[in-house]
């Protein structure tokens, strides 16, 4: 572990020193020139049974957080909602924000505890709206580089990393989709519907 890296979580390459060995989590980063050399983090493959093991721990969150959600939304609307009536409404939003975060933040702790990184490259995600229109746009969201590494981000100021950071302005605010392409990601879900 001895050679030195700067793990990369933006997709702004202003601040780039070009002679750093340079670490993404991602092995195709848009907006990445050629003359960039890049190593991609080696993630070990898991067991089967580690996957079952991360799914269960996700849905013990999930569980917890929609009991204390239900009773909250509930009073905030002053209704009295099911549980199960949450489940449908939030549900699936809930789970996958949660599976993602998870996701990410297994990602990011791997590559700072197995990987000698001095300096990270990073989007100011207190400039960054993570939260999204719609569930269609969430799912849009989870593809899209600046969103990601937005949530990246927030994830690494709760590890509390205490080496040096460079931030970037993230070039928008909030994630949106434009009409051409919610019309391509509905057909593309569609496909899965028939």
């Amino acid at each position: 572990m001895s050679k030195k890296y700067s793990l990369v979580l933006t997709d702004s390459f202003e601040k780039l020193e070009r002679t750093e060995n340079i670490l993404t989590l991602k092995p195709q980063i848009p907006n990445f020139g050629r003359d960039i050399k890049f190593e991609t983090v080696s993630f070990p493959e898991i067991s089967k049974k580690e996957i079952y093991d991360r799914y269960n721990f996700c849905e013990k969150i999930f569980n917890s957080l929609l009991r204390d959600l239900v009773i909250e939304l509930n009073s905030i609307h002053k209704i009295d909602y099911s549980r199960r009536s949450w489940d449908i409404i939030i549900g699936k939003w809930l789970r996958e924000i949660i599976q993602i975060s998870y996701k990410n933040y297994l990602q990011i702790d791997y590559a700072l505890t197995n990987y000698n990184i001095n300096k990270i490259y990073s989007i100011d995600y207190k400039n960054y709206d993570l939260a999204v229109d719609d569930t269609l746009s969430q799912s849009a969201a989870f593809s899209n580089s600046e969103w990601l590494f937005s949530l990246c981000s927030k994830l690494l100021d709760y590890l509390n990393y205490k080496k040096e950071i460079v931030s970037n302005l993230p070039k928008k605010s909030f994630f949106k989709i434009s009409g051409k392409e919610t019309v391509s990601n509905f057909m593309s879900l569609s496909r899965f519907a028939i």
